[in-house]
């Protein structure tokens, strides 16, 4: 029962790890060095290139991520961290299934508004606080 555990542990921290990631790569060094680089238009066009794929991503990994961490807490019985880690990996996959359903197909149209740049922002930051919360609460 405890090599199924581990496994779980080690898929969970790697799904939630890998897109805790992905989002701070994309939010703090892709999207400001597009924006460094070219005219707004143009920059604005590239990440609205890149947003459908980081948000897939970011389902599919909170996906995984979920699913293992409720086989974790079947495996070695729920406590407080194991709940944690499970409402933070569905706050995580909130946050990007919002992103996909909701913000991208403004991004892809070209229809932003300065209040989709803030809710990319907050986006971001959810998926970055659930994500952060269902990876450390799997360790403790």
């Amino acid at each position: 029962m405890g090599t199924l555990v581990s496994l779980a542990e080690l898929t969970a921290g790697l799904a939630f790890g890998l897109w805790l990631g992905a989002t701070l790569a994309v939010s703090f060094l892709v999207t400001p060095r597009l924006f460094g680089l070219f005219a707004a238009a143009d920059a604005e066009r590239a990440v609205g290139d890149l947003l459908p794929r980081q948000y897939r991503i970011g389902v599919g990994l909170s996906v995984v991520g979920l699913l293992a961490t409720v086989a974790v807490g079947v495996l070695s019985g729920f406590d407080i961290f194991a709940a944690a880690s499970v409402a933070g990996g569905l706050v995580a996959l909130l946050a990007a299934g919002y992103a996909l359903a909701v913000l991208v197909p403004a991004f892809a149209t070209g229809d932003t508004e300065p209040r989709h740049r803030r809710q990319i922002v907050l986006v971001d930051a959810f998926t970055l606080l659930g994500g952060g919360v269902a990876f450390v609460g799997l360790y403790f």
